[in-house]
């Protein structure tokens, strides 16, 4: 398995419900080429690819450490699997 060094990023309106504050949902990839076509996929299909919510905006962040991926994946939609706060990044 390829070691993860990219992240793919959205900011959503207020109207997405679910969501830690602030609005972002965040996935981790093992190229940028990877993380960008996350990005780029949101932005022309929104959210779950209904084209009903768009992002605010996307971005593309290298990963440094192993512990930015854990901070990473517990941002955004339930990634770490429970309540925001109990999302041992925060």
């Amino acid at each position: 398995m390829k070691e993860e060094k990219y992240t793919s990023n959205a900011e959503w309106p207020d109207s997405v419900a679910g969501m830690c504050k602030p609005n972002i949902s965040t996935d981790t990839h093992p190229s940028r080429e990877h993380a960008q076509a996350v990005c780029d996929r949101l932005q022309k299909e929104g959210l779950g690819g209904e084209g009903e919510v768009y992002p605010i905006r996307t971005w593309v962040e290298e990963i440094g450490t192993v512990a930015d991926v854990k901070t990473a994946e517990c941002i955004g939609l339930s990634v770490c699997g429970g309540p925001c706060d109990d999302c041992p990044a925060r």
